[in-house]
């Protein structure tokens, strides 16, 4: 997208219309028991795979 065609006005209403889009609640998603336990042990394997160098 060329921004040197835009003019001022455009870009504030982009801005504004991005600003709408990432202020939209997220619905929770609701996870099997299995689900749960994946994530969880796939979350402790990455973080012990990839622990902090501290």
């Amino acid at each position: 997208m060329v921004m040197d065609n835009l003019s001022l006005e455009d870009l504030e209403a982009m801005v504004a219309l991005k600003k709408q889009e990432s202020s939209k609640r997220i619905d929770p998603v609701e996870m099997t028991a299995d689900e749960k336990i994946r994530s969880y042990c796939t979350e402790l394997l990455k973080n012990k795979l990839y622990a902090p160098k501290s």
